[in-house]
C-alpha cells in the first residue's frame, strides 16, 4: 500500500465550494468529497477509470472528478469536479 498526497487544484477547489454552497444535501457532497480523498491517497492508479495518458475519472455520488497520478511524486491532482 503506497500512500499519495492528494491535491485539489485552485478551480477543482473553488467548483467543489460553489457545488457545497448550492447544494441541498451539503453533508452528502462533504461526504462524497471526504471519500475522494481517502480513496486517493492509497493506489489511486487502481480507482476509477482511465480517461487518457494519466487523467482518471472517479465518482461518489453527487461528485465526479478527474484527477491525475504523479507516481514518482507520490501525488495525486484534482483537475475537476462537477455535480453528478
Amino acid at each position: 500500500m503506497t500512500k499519495y498526497t492528494v491535491v485539489w487544484l485552485r478551480d477543482a477547489e473553488d467548483e467543489l465550494g460553489r457545488i457545497w454552497m448550492d447544494a441541498a444535501n451539503r453533508r452528502a457532497v462533504a461526504s462524497a468529497a471526504n471519500l475522494i480523498d481517502d480513496e486517493l491517497r492509497t493506489d489511486p492508479d487502481l480507482v476509477g477509470a482511465h480517461v487518457k495518458g494519466t487523467f482518471r475519472t472517479l465518482e461518489y455520488s453527487p461528485l465526479e472528478i478527474i484527477f491525475d497520478v504523479r507516481t514518482e511524486d507520490r501525488l495525486v491532482r484534482v483537475l475537476w469536479v462537477r455535480q453528478t
